[in-house]
């Protein structure tokens, strides 16, 4: 079994660059992946980057086998409030 420097979660949008970049950590092995995030408009329930329903942040984070971080922001969202509601999450 080989030691893991760190055990990070993965920033999650849903997309495929998400998932290309988690599979990439996976397959180095160097760190092993604990949780996703993701950002979340608290008005419509969607996801912030790519504004896909929030079921299909749950159903990709219970494909993955990871628990997922879920980091609610108002729709229009200064980098400020953004940094906040983060900061509270992890």
């Amino acid at each position: 079994m080989r030691a893991f420097l760190a055990s990070p979660a993965s920033a999650w949008s849903t997309g495929k660059d998400s998932a290309y970049a988690l599979y990439q950590v996976r397959q180095a092995g160097e760190f092993e992946v604990v949780a996703i995030f993701s950002t979340i408009s608290v008005e419509y329930g969607r996801v912030s980057m790519h504004g896909v329903r929030e079921i299909l942040l749950d159903r990709q984070a219970e494909a993955l086998g990871l628990p997922v971080v879920k980091i609610g922001i108002p729709s229009a969202c200064s980098n400020d409030v953004y940094e906040r509601e983060s900061a509270r999450s992890g």
